[in-house]
């Protein structure tokens, strides 16, 4: 169980879920999920694509009775497994709006610049 919770935490950081710094809060989030109380230090994180890490997480919550053994069930789960690991929705809008006003800001900067280039040229060519 502590090489697919491990395998889980380096997923969220490699896919920017959470950061490095949030390694030990989400592994302890997890632990709590899971009935957990301690972790194995020398395991090594799993490398498995996510279902899999998931799929083995849920199936231990079936064999502690934390989740029933059912695909209805097994499928509520492992929402909550990823929701330790996922920003609250005031994060993923305040991050969004940051990026928009990048991205404009960049696409208005190289438009003007394109414009004056173009005005620049034109203006440059009539003479």
């Amino acid at each position: 169980m502590d090489a697919y919770l491990l395998g889980l935490v380096e997923y969220a950081v490699e896919k920017q879920l959470i950061t490095a710094e949030d390694r030990i809060f989400a592994v302890n989030s997890l632990l709590d999920a899971l009935g957990e109380s301690s972790l194995d230090e020398a395991a090594q994180p799993a490398r498995l694509p996510l279902p899999e890490l998931l799929e083995q997480l849920t199936q231990h919550a079936v064999d502690k009775g934390l989740c029933e053994d059912n695909q209805v069930a097994r499928d509520l789960f492992d929402p909550r497994l990823m929701g330790v690991l996922t920003p609250v929705p005031h994060e993923v809008r305040a991050r969004f709006r940051a990026l928009y006003a990048l991205v404009g800001g960049v696409m208005w900067l190289c438009t003007s610049m394109l414009s004056r280039q173009y005005f620049a040229h034109h203006y440059h060519n009539r003479n």
